[in-house]
């Protein structure tokens, strides 16, 4: 049931994701102590192990944080060498103004409540079945 009602708020989510390359979207995982959706892959984050009774539904791309929450101004210094090339430019550093949040997780979660408890109540009803006719 978990599992499910996890995969709700997944869809929904992926839906609403920001699509430059599809790799933020493609992501997405649900998951729960016994079943999960995550494709391990090395440019992305490990998967987040859930504890019994919860589900977890998250995206492992680096930026995903970036996307949904935004982020404030910042410097960016070079990692290697002296100088980042920005277009055809190269300077020693980059003064970023911040970019704002484009949310897409925490609104499938708010906006789904009652199609997760739908889909859990059917869930449940259906393993009660299930060990009913045994």
């Amino acid at each position: 049931a978990l599992f499910a009602a996890a995969n709700v708020v997944l869809d929904d989510a992926k839906s609403r994701a920001p699509v430059k390359t599809g790799r933020l979207r493609d992501s997405g995982y649900a998951t729960t102590v016994r079943f999960n959706n995550y494709i391990p892959d090395p440019k992305r984050l490990r998967k987040i192990k859930p504890r019994p009774g919860t589900a977890v539904v998250a995206f492992s791309s680096r930026k995903a944080h970036l996307l949904e929450y935004g982020t404030g101004p910042h410097v960016i210094k070079p990692k290697r060498g002296k100088m980042l090339k920005i277009g055809e430019n190269f300077v020693p550093i980059a003064h970023h103004p911040g970019s704002r949040a484009h949310p897409f997780l925490r609104p499938a979660l708010d906006e789904n409540q009652g199609e997760i408890i739908r889909v859990m109540e059917r869930e449940i009803e259906k393993g009660i079945d299930a060990l009913m006719s045994e």
